[in-house]
């Protein structure tokens, strides 16, 4: 390597250095703003971190711990559960930011392009709801992603102990969110198609790839149609009878992203200027969110509570990567005015990304609902019958359970005859003061 070469390289290094950095800081102002539990579900964590310190087991029951130990080895380190978990998902987000710079970098062989996925991946805003809301997705993403880089380590080197590495952070990325292993047959599903594609010999190949790839897209429609009429519960909040349209606003700038990036990819077609590993990787990721971030089957349109609504938050990763790979193709195909124009369009969407209103579990007024709950739980009087069980909002219930050491759920159980119920009731005055009370429910057990 030239004297030269090492000084882009130290240079790129610096910047992806100074992004991340920078990110950690904003995340930091938003998670330390407060000296509470951030998220809609943040004392869920702490609640299971704290039962497995104390008790060896978790409060709810989880096939899939990894993250939860991890955070409880930090929590062993601060004795203070909130501020572990804090702690963690800045680790967790700063290793994924990183793992994915090595990740675009490694398979480009241009620091600059990874500096271009790393910028999408650490600004966009949906990476927000991974550090306050969906921490455990937060760990198994960031294991698949250094994974990945292992992978891409393994097929340059041919090194065994690469491969003892993707074993071993596939096997705790699946421990980790019981997503993962649906998330990595899909990938694995879309890399296939787009080797197949890329390796056609002839165009009957070529047609078959294109098949494959509407018998994946149309899958969840197919299987509604299968189970109609006594379709399951669960298919009809996840799939659509009919095809809608796949976008929503909290993810379209990332959703727009992938459009374009698509659309770069059909315009640099005829070249034969990209590399194999990077084209693979280009198309098997636009044909992974077409099968679900931009899949019109899918109901896009039910929030973060369902499977679908969780799967649409991954678009951040199929943006970064594909706005990179594919700006590292026009950089290698046109002139340099039209790279500039292009990057010039992901920054504005990047923007957009940006600016987007926070997360819920992150927003000021949130957080201030919650310390006032927070400190009125603190001040309730502990006189409860043997069994109580308290039914409270969602997110509130794991904050009631934490505070006063009682059950709580979301919803009225069907049988409360063992329980006295109590209802936690939010007030609201002339002033706009907050109130929370403890009502219990007179028809439920004495």
């Amino acid at each position: 390597m030239s004297d030269q070469s090492k000084q882009q390289s130290l240079i790129y290094s610096l910047i992806a250095f100074f992004l991340v950095c920078s990110v950690l800081y904003f995340d930091c102002l938003l998670l330390f703003r407060t000296d509470y539990a951030v998220g809609i579900d943040g004392y869920y964590y702490v609640l299971q971190i704290n039962n497995l310190l104390r008790n060896g087991g978790f409060y709810f029951p989880t096939n899939t711990p990894f993250i939860f130990w991890f955070l409880s080895g930090l929590t062993y380190l601060t004795n203070d559960s909130v501020m572990a978990v804090k702690i963690g998902v800045l680790i967790l987000q700063t290793a994924l930011d990183v793992g994915f710079y090595v990740l675009i970098a490694d398979i480009t062989q241009k620091k600059w392009i990874g500096i271009i996925g790393l910028g999408i991946l650490a600004f966009s805003s949906l990476h927000l709801f991974f550090i306050s809301e969906f921490i455990n997705s937060l760990g198994a993403i960031t294991l698949l992603v250094w994974s990945s880089a292992a992978v891409s380590k393994f097929v340059q080197t041919r090194k065994w102990y690469w491969l003892i590495f993707v074993i071993i952070g596939i096997s705790a990325a699946i421990i980790s969110h019981r997503s993962t292993l649906g998330l990595l047959l899909v990938i694995s599903i879309s890399f296939a198609i787009s080797w197949f594609f890329i390796n056609a010999k002839d165009q009957t190949t070529v047609v078959i790839s294109v098949i494959l790839f509407f018998l994946g897209l149309m899958f969840p429609y197919s299987l509604y149609w299968i189970f109609f009429p006594n379709v399951p519960d669960f298919l009809k909040f996840e799939i659509l009878q009919y095809p809608q349209s796949p976008f929503r606003m909290i993810t379209l700038p990332e959703s727009l992203m992938l459009l374009f990036a698509a659309s770069i990819l059909i315009a640099c077609s005829r070249t034969g200027r990209f590399t194999v590993p990077q084209k693979t990787v280009l198309i098997a990721v636009l044909i992974w969110s077409f099968f679900t971030t931009l899949n019109p089957s899918l109901n896009h349109q039910t929030g973060f509570n369902k499977i679908v609504g969780r799967l649409d938050t991954l678009v951040l990763l199929q943006a970064a990567t594909a706005a990179a790979l594919s700006i590292s193709l026009l950089r290698q195909t046109y002139n340099s005015i039209i790279t500039v124009s292009a990057n010039m369009i992901f920054l504005g969407l990047l923007c957009w990304s940006y600016f987007m209103p926070l997360p819920v579990g992150l927003r000021k007024e949130y957080l201030q609902e919650r310390e006032i709950l927070i400190n009125q739980l603190k001040n309730t009087e502990r006189v409860f019958c043997n069994t109580p069980l308290i039914i409270a909002p969602h997110g509130k219930q794991f904050v009631v359970t934490y505070f006063l050491g009682v059950p709580s759920q979301q919803d009225q159980p069907v049988n409360s005859d063992n329980n006295c119920v109590y209802w936690l009731v939010e007030e609201t005055d002339i002033q706009k003061n907050i109130t929370f009370r403890l009502l219990k429910d007179q028809n439920s057990r004495k």
